[in-house]
């Protein structure tokens, strides 16, 4: 019974060994009362910046992601840009990202709208 309960004390004090010093190197109290001190990087931004996101490569969510998206909410933008690149086939044949590009007019120039005739813009005819 005794050795027992001594590999049970050992094991938690292996545990609390292995956890202990995470949980106090974690809390940082001058960067706990001001938020806007940066927080250090521990890897070097080579590693940060060695891949590039698929969402900002492709210009489109993941095919599982947006997938979800659109069970979960079909009218977010993310389920509707998955909704339309899906139906292009986007996803099947793995094509590059794309910008999409409207040549539209402007809604005030392709609506004749001028001033209101009160306006101090506009000089009243007497």
């Amino acid at each position: 019974m005794t050795v027992r309960i001594t590999r049970i004390v050992l094991h938690m004090l292996a545990i609390v060994s292995i956890f202990q010093p995470a949980t106090v190197l974690a809390w940082n109290p001058e960067a706990y009362f001001n938020p806007a001190d940066p927080r250090p990087d521990f890897l070097p931004r080579n590693c940060y910046n060695a891949w590039v996101p698929y969402r900002k490569e492709y210009n489109r969510p993941t095919n599982f992601g947006g997938h979800i998206a659109a069970i979960i909410e079909p009218t977010s933008q993310e389920a509707m840009s998955w909704c339309e690149h899906n139906a292009k086939g986007d996803y099947q044949c793995k094509r590059p990202g794309y910008i999409p590009h409207y040549n539209y007019p402007k809604p005030w120039e392709a609506l004749a709208t001028e001033a209101r005739p009160n306006s101090p813009l506009v000089p009243m005819n007497k």
